[in-house]
């Protein structure tokens, strides 16, 4: 049996290779993995069903040579760092090789960089229209910030330049508020952003801190880098989100999703950080407002009531001096009747005890018996006023003017 060596065999495959790809040809794939070492490329390229991230269908080892990585570099509009991410689908021209050795490779010739930013674009306006739909793209701009902003969960890398001038700018904000801030890290470029944001918020919204607002900040970066702040997902999660959040994702022409769904978009961390200190600002310069009002207020109502107590103080004087006046009129008009009064009085009291008198006189006991009265009593000396008091055998007395009488009862005839 005849049998070829793994040489030959590779050999074989070399020159097949070779026949059917003599020249090179534009490739689309997915960049899986991506690493270089002594100034050369290595990436995993891969396709997949149905953008499903985990079915693979696909996959091939590619390299970009030193020698025409700066040729690459050289020919695109947009940094070649920025195209060369994983997660990000590229067009490449390629040539296929086999080695006997190192076996199949695609050597990228150069890359398309229009192709990644065209199918960003439209995966990117699906996004939105997809927000759009569900009206998520200005729900998060209808919470209320608080009136004072203190304390502030970041997303960040504590290793960016953006987290570091943020920072600092808060903190010497030369007003001396300060700002309570916890830091959130995660990773802000790459395949594993999307996921690590998602986490952040879901560990924020469990947190029993009451943070005020939520700050996603990053430093600059190429259009590219923007990429995962284009995401579906985290774009919904910011969108719904309970509390306030700030994005400060550092490009300064382009917009991402995030910032279209975020409460606040700023280009900068730095122009993050002047917003925080700036919403404290108007908050204190409106107290100073409030407080000059109610100084004018207060002054305004103490200069009316001043007013009002001297209208009243001459109200009272001049009253007063009616009620004197009238008053001394009246006690003149008493004092010039008081003779007049006292006299009818004196007349009255006089012409009284004449009548008394005369009621006297009448009743007097010598006067009633010259007039021919006799007045009877018993043997007690009580007067007899009624036959009835009078028994048989009883003495009665009967005194007149001139004497006593002494009689004694024999016979009752009372009726």
């Amino acid at each position: 049996m005849q049998a070829l060596s793994l040489f030959e065999l590779n050999e074989f495959i070399r020159r097949i290779t070779a026949l059917n790809f003599p020249e090179p040809l534009w490739l689309r794939a997915e960049i899986a993995q991506y690493s270089f070492a002594r100034g050369n490329h290595y990436l995993n390229l891969v396709e997949k069903e149905d953008n499903n991230s985990k079915g693979v269908i696909a996959e091939s080892e590619a390299v970009i040579w030193s020698r025409n990585f700066l040729k690459i570099k050289s020919s695109l509009e947009v940094p070649v760092e920025s195209i060369l991410q994983e997660g990000l689908e590229v067009m490449f021209r390629v040539q296929p090789e086999f080695h006997e050795r190192y076996g199949f490779k695609l050597i990228i010739l150069e890359i398309d960089s229009a192709y990644t930013i065209g199918k960003l674009a439209v995966e990117r306006q699906k996004i939105i229209q997809e927000l759009r739909e569900k009206q998520l793209l200005d729900l998060n701009s209808r919470l209320p910030l608080p009136r004072v902003i203190q304390n502030i969960a970041v997303l960040s890398t504590d290793t960016a330049a953006g987290y570091q001038d943020f920072m600092e700018h808060l903190s010497k904000n030369g007003f001396g508020y300060t700002y309570e801030t916890t830091l959130f890290k995660m990773a802000m470029q790459g395949e594993n952003t999307v996921e690590e944001a998602l986490q952040n918020l879901k560990r924020i919204r469990r947190s029993t801190k009451p943070f005020d607002c939520v700050v996603i900040i990053r430093g600059g970066g190429a259009k590219l880098h923007l990429k995962a702040f284009d995401d579906f997902g985290l774009s919904e999660a910011v969108a719904q989100f309970p509390l306030p959040v700030i994005t400060g994702i550092g490009h300064e022409r382009d917009e991402s999703v995030l910032d279209m769904v975020a409460h606040t978009s700023l280009k900068t961390p730095t122009a993050v950080a002047d917003f925080l200190i700036t919403h404290n600002f108007e908050f204190e310069n409106s107290i100073g407002h409030l407080a000059l009002q109610i100084k004018r207020s207060i002054v305004t109502r103490i200069s009316g009531e001043k007013i009002r107590l001297n209208d009243f103080t001459n109200a009272i004087k001049h009253l007063s001096h009616g009620v004197v006046r009238q008053n001394q009129q009246l006690i003149n008009q008493a004092e010039s009747n008081l003779p007049g009064l006292i006299q009818n009085r004196i007349n009255l009291s006089k012409t009284t005890l004449d009548h008394l008198g005369g009621m006297v006189e009448l009743l007097n006991l010598e006067k009633t018996l010259s007039r021919g009265y006799s007045i009877s009593t018993d043997e007690a000396g009580k007067i007899i006023k009624s036959p009835e008091a009078i028994k048989e055998g009883e003495i009665l007395y009967s005194r007149f003017k001139k004497g006593t009488v002494t009689s004694k009862i024999t016979k009752d005839k009372k009726n």
